[in-house]
């Protein structure tokens, strides 16, 4: 009975991780350590954070940004691919999904998130118009001021 009962917890502690079926709706997250980024997927990032900051000795992860998207796998491996020559190992629960992302990289990262999160419904070209907008007004006005106009712009999207 104890042996079921240990399975189960395992089974739920990993279904935070990741869904069963990680192309069904739920959430992408960003993670920060101090001097990496953290980006995945999960169906409870609040959850995923306090997993992710047993498992890493050392320092102390904060959940910076959660998006809901309607299919996690695909957002995530968006994320991954845009910035792949830009990954670090660490050790520890899902050690192999941190990035190593300058100010500009780290605008344009968050940038995506939106996109991700109504990816299916609007048409691609728009977004990628609004990260360029992002990313050139975070080169010409510095990253203080850019951060500032993208927490304004993230208040008006549902």
């Amino acid at each position: 009975m104890k042996d079921l009962k240990a399975k189960r917890k395992a089974r739920r502690k990993k279904a935070i991780y990741r869904s069963k079926s990680p192309s069904r709706p739920g959430y992408i997250y960003m993670m920060y350590n101090g001097d990496d980024y953290k980006l995945g997927l999960s169906s409870d990032p609040q959850k995923r954070l306090e997993q992710v900051d047993e498992s890493t000795p050392g320092c102390k992860v904060r959940l910076i940004h959660r998006a809901w998207v309607v299919n996690m796998s695909a957002a995530e491996n968006k994320l991954h691919s845009l910035f792949r020559d830009k990954n670090v190992t660490w050790e520890g629960d899902g050690a192999t999904e941190w990035f190593n992302l300058n100010g500009l990289e780290y605008v344009v990262c968050l940038a995506w998130f939106p996109v991700l999160t109504v990816a299916p419904f609007v048409n691609m070209a728009i977004w990628a118009t609004i990260i360029f907008i992002l990313a050139w007004a975070y080169l010409e006005s510095g990253q203080l001021q850019i951060l500032e106009i993208w927490k304004q712009w993230q208040e008006h999207i549902p």
